[in-house]
C-alpha cells in the first residue's frame, strides 16, 4: 500500500530538497565495500511496555497511546569520546553510545531529537537541536546543564579548554551574517560573542589545547583566539563553502570546501601550507589523525580520500552510497569511523582501508510499513537510498536490511496475505518481490516512471502496482510474468487495493478521481468519485462492503459502499492532505495519517464519529494496523515506526 504524499506544488520541491541532500547520484558499490558484514541486531530505539494484547476498539480507543518505537531514527551526528572508549551517534530518536570497534550498542540517552552533537574532554556530552543545547553525563544519561539560544544552533565545538562554542543562524533572515557564542564548559553560562561571520556558519572548531576556534562561513575561515579577546586570522583561498574544520595539533588548521580541494595552513600566521585536490565536485567532511600524519576527506558522492601529512594522496575510493557527512579517526588513527547519508555506521581499518564494521538500522525516513499476516515482523520502506528493513515487533530486532531501489526512495510495501513473500515499489520505476525472511526474489520491469504504490491479492497470486506513469500493472506473483496493464487515468495513480474477495481493484490518482477496475477483465468498472482535489490514498475495508479515499486538501476521507456510493466524509479538521488508511481487521475503525504536522486520527466507520486524536509522531506518512488489530503502526519521517495500543 501506498499514496502520493505531497500536494502537487510541494513534489518538485521534496525533489529538490533530496537532491540537494544527495549531492550526486550515488556511485557504483567498489568491491572493497563490505556488505554481507553481520548485523547485530539493536534493541528498541525506545523502552517501553510489551506489545498490547487488548485489540483497539472503539471503546478503548481513548486509551490509545504510543507504546514503544521500532528503527534506530534519523541519523545526524556521531562523536567520539576523548579516550576513544565511547562513539555517540545522534539521531531523531535520541543518543546511542557505542563501542567504536564492534559498533554494538552500550546505552541509549533519552535526549529527544538530536541534531548535533560534541564531548568534550572531561568526557561529558554536549547535543543541540534548534535552539536547545544541553550538557549531559555520558555515564548516567542524565543532564547537566541546559541553555536555549536566541536562534538555532548550526555548529558546535568543544575542546580541552573548557569552553563550548555554539555557531548560529542569522538573527533575521534579511541578514546572512551567522555568529558564535562562547560558553562554560561547566554549566553552559554565556561568556561572549565573536564578531558576525559575515555568511552563514558551516563549521566550527576547537584546537586540542583550548586556545583557538576556527570558524567557517562561506569560503573563508577565521581563526579566533578563546582566553581573551582579539584580532582574528583569516584563510582565504577556497573558491566555494568550507564544509569542515579540523586541526592537526594546535598549530595547522585543515579546511574541506564545496570546491572540492582540501587545504593545510599555519594557524600561527594563516599561511596556506597545502592545497589538496581531489577529483570530486564536493567534499563535505575532514578528519585528522592525532599524530597528524593522515588526513581524509569525503565527498557528497560518498568517495573517501586519504593523504599523508606531506600531501601525497594514499588512497581514493567510494566508500558508501551516497553523501559522507561525518569522518572521525580513532586516537590510535588505525581506524576511522564513517557516517552518512545512507544512514550506515562503518568503522574501516586504515592499515588497508577494508570496513570491518558496518551498523544498519538508522533511516532517514519511513514512507511505508507493513505487518506480516501473523503480525511478528514489520517491513518497512525508507524515504532515501532504497533501504528495505525487517524487524522484529516484539522486541525491535532488525531481522534484515536491504540496500534495493537502485538507491533510491521505496515508495510501497506490502505482505503477500499467506505470508510467503513481501513487495516494494521504488523511485526506480521498479516492482520488487522479496522473500518473507527479506531476501531479493525478483524485479518487475514495466513502468516508465515512479512505481508509488504495491498491494497483493488475498490469494497472494497477483501483485498490483501504481505509477506516476498514469497505469496499474498487475504481475503474476509465482515467476514475475506481466499481466496486463489498466489505462484509464489521465495523471499520476497514487495507490491501489484488492477488494477482500480479490475481484476488485481500487485506485486513487491525481486525475482527481477514484476508480473500481475488474481483475479478471483488466477493464475499469467506473468512477467512483470525483472530487475538487487530488486523491491520494485508498483502502478496502476487510468485508468488502466499505472503501475510503483519501484526499489531499483539507484531510478529508471519503467513505463509499461496495459499489461506490458515498456513504459519508470523515473532515480533517482543516488537515493537509490524507496520507494514510488503515481498517481495523474487523472493520469498525479506520486510522488516519495527515501531511507533516498533523497527529493521527481514529474514526469509527459505522457514523463518522471521532473517537480519539492521537499524540506522538507528526509526520506520518502511513498507517497499519497489526493482524490482531491489538497495535497500530506509524510510519514516521523521523527514521521510526511508532507502534500505539491500548493502554
Amino acid at each position: 500500500m501506498s499514496r502520493q504524499r505531497f500536494p502537487a506544488g510541494r513534489v518538485w520541491l521534496l525533489f529538490l530538497a533530496l537532491l540537494l541532500a544527495a549531492c550526486a547520484p550515488p556511485p557504483r558499490q567498489p568491491a572493497n565495500v563490505v556488505t554481507a558484514l553481520p548485523l547485530a541486531s539493536p534493541p528498541p530505539s525506545r523502552e517501553g511496555p510489551a506489545p498490547a494484547s487488548e485489540p483497539i476498539t472503539d471503546q478503548n480507543a481513548k486509551r490509545v497511546a504510543p507504546l514503544t518505537q521500532i528503527g534506530l531514527g534519523r541519523l545526524s551526528g556521531i562523536a567520539l569520546s576523548p579516550e576513544g572508549g565511547a562513539l555517540a551517534v545522534a539521531s531523531s530518536a535520541g543518543v546511542r553510545l557505542y563501542d567504536p570497534l564492534t559498533l554494538e550498542v552500550r546505552s541509549f540517552i533519552e535526549t529527544g531529537p538530536v541534531e548535533l552533537l560534541a564531548y568534550a574532554s572531561d568526557g561529558a556530552l554536549t547535543t543541540a537541536a534548534g535552539r536547545r543545547v544541553v550538557k549531559w553525563n555520558a555515564a548516567t544519561g542524565q543532564p547537566v546543564a541546559e541553555t536555549v539560544q536566541s536562534t538555532a544552533v548550526v555548529a558546535l565545538a568543544t575542546s580541552g579548554g573548557g569552553t563550548i562554542a555554539l555557531g548560529q543562524a542569522p538573527r533575521v533572515s534579511e541578514r546572512p551574517e551567522g555568529f558564535v557564542i562562547l560558553h562554560r564548559g561547566a554549566d553552559l553560562a554565556q561568556l561572549r560573542s565573536l564578531p558576525d561571520a559575515g555568511a552563514r556558519i558551516t563549521a566550527v572548531s576547537e584546537s586540542r589545547d583550548g586556545e583557538w576556534l576556527a570558524v567557517a562561513a562561506g569560503n573563508v575561515a577565521r581563526l579566533w583566539p578563546l582566553s581573551e579577546e582579539g584580532p582574528g586570522i583569516t584563510l582565504r583561498g577556497h573558491t566555494d563553502r568550507i564544509v569542515a574544520v579540523a586541526w592537526s595539533g594546535s598549530d595547522r588548521v585543515v579546511t574541506a570546501a564545496a570546491d572540492g580541494a582540501v587545504r593545510v595552513w599555519q594557524a600561527s600566521d594563516g599561511k596556506q601550507l597545502l592545497a589538496l585536490d581531489t577529483l570530486d565536485d564536493e567534499l563535505t567532511c575532514v578528519a585528522v589523525t592525532d599524530d597528524g600524519a593522515l588526513i581524509a576527506a569525503g565527498s557528497a558522492g560518498g568517495g573517501l580520500h586519504v593523504w599523508r601529512a606531506d600531501g601525497e594522496l594514499t588512497r581514493s575510493f567510494h566508500a558508501r552510497p551516497g553523501a559522507l557527512r561525518q569522518i572521525i579517526f580513532t586516537p590510535d588513527g588505525s581506524g576511522l569511523l564513517t557516517a552518512g547519508d545512507d544512514q550506515t555506521l562503518a568503522r574501516w581499518r586504515t592499515s588497508d582501508w577494508q570496513q570491518v564494521a558496518r551498523k544498519a538500522g538508522y533511516l532517514a525516513g519511513v514512507y511505508d510499513v507493513a505487518f506480516s499476516p501473523d503480525g511478528a515482523t514489520l517491513v518497512t520502506g525508507a524515504i532515501r537510498h532504497g533501504l528495505v528493513d525487517l524487524w522484529r515487533v516484539s522486541d525491535g530486532a532488525l531481522l534484515r536490511h536491504e540496500e534495493g531501489h537502485d538507491g533510491l526512495g521505496v515508495n510501497a510495501v506490502a505482505y503477500a496475505p499467506d505470508g510467503s513473500f513481501f513487495a516494494t515499489g521504488g523511485e526506480d520505476n521498479l516492482v520488487r518481490i522479496w522473500s518473507a525472511d527479506g531476501q531479493p526474489a525478483r524485479t518487475l520491469a514495466g513502468h516508465t516512471e515512479y512505481a508509488t504504490g504495491v498491494a497483493v491479492s488475498p490469494d497472494s497470486g497477483t501483485v498490483a502496482s501504481s505509477s506516476y506513469d498514469k497505469t496499474i500493472r498487475l504481475w503474476r506473483a509465482s515467476d514475475g510474468g506481466a499481466m496486463g496493464t489498466l489505462q484509464g487515468h489521465t495523471s499520476w495513480v497514487n495507490a491501489v487495493a484488492f477488494s477482500p474477495d480479490g475481484r476488485r481493484l481500487l485506485s486513487a490518482s491525481y486525475d482527481r478521481t477514484a476508480r473500481l477496475w475488474d481483475v479478471a477483465a483488466q477493464r475499469q468498472i467506473g468512477i467512483v468519485g470525483r472530487y475538487e482535489t487530488d486523491a491520494t490514498t485508498v483502502a478496502y475495508a476487510p468485508d468488502g462492503r466499505t472503501m475510503a479515499v483519501g484526499l489531499s486538501a483539507g484531510g478529508e476521507v471519503r467513505l463509499l459502499d461496495a459499489e461506490g456510493a458515498a456513504l459519508r466524509t470523515l473532515d480533517g479538521e482543516g488537515s493537509e492532505q490524507v496520507t494514510g488508511l488503515s481498517f481495523s481487521p474487523d472493520g469498525t475503525l479506520l486510522a488516519v495519517s495527515y501531511y507533516q504536522g498533523e497527529p493521527v486520527r481514529l474514526w469509527r466507520v459505522a457514523d463518522g464519529a471521532l473517537l480519539a486524536t492521537l499524540t506522538g509522531p507528526r509526520d506520518v506518512f502511513d498507517l497499519a494496523f497489526s493482524p490482531d488489530g491489538a497495535l497500530l503502526a506509524a510510519a514516521s519521517g523521523q527514521g521510526v515506526v511508532t507502534l500505539f495500543g491500548a493502554q
